[in-house]
């Protein structure tokens, strides 16, 4: 996270479930993207990773880096990401790909599994928010 941004983990919570996310991000100042849903699409909105979960999670974790540069932003910049999953068997798959982008202390956000995309055979997808100058 930058300077701007504080991870808190709040004292009497419990801990995050899993270390790629924060119970609670303050942003001190500076403006907001709000980051659509991105999906496991290629620059001419194909379909990347058929079958493949973790493929089509680093894809989604590029369409946001992809995202946020058109702001000067980047993953450190996030302070809430959502996913959604077509299926929830791949949470640890998932999981592992976040932990990659963001070792510790990253952004707020919330899992949801039995989403259904527009897009045959999509399995992930992220929104998020990010604190930029």
């Amino acid at each position: 996270m930058n300077e701007r941004i504080r991870s808190v983990d709040p004292e009497g919570h419990y801990p995050p479930v899993r270390p790629y996310y924060s119970q609670t991000v303050r942003v001190e100042a500076g403006s907001l993207v709000f980051v659509s849903g991105e999906g496991p699409l290629d620059h001419d909105g194909r379909l990347v990773g058929a079958g493949d979960v973790v493929a089509q999670t680093r894809a989604v974790i590029e369409n946001l880096r992809t995202s946020l540069a058109a702001h000067g932003a980047d993953l450190t910049d996030l302070v809430n990401l959502d996913v959604y999953l077509a299926d929830i068997t791949d949470y640890d798959a998932v999981g592992k790909v976040r932990e990659e982008a963001f070792p510790t202390g990253g952004p707020a956000g919330i899992l949801v599994a039995g989403a259904v995309f527009p897009v045959a055979g999509m399995r992930v997808a992220m929104r998020g928010i990010a604190a930029c100058t």
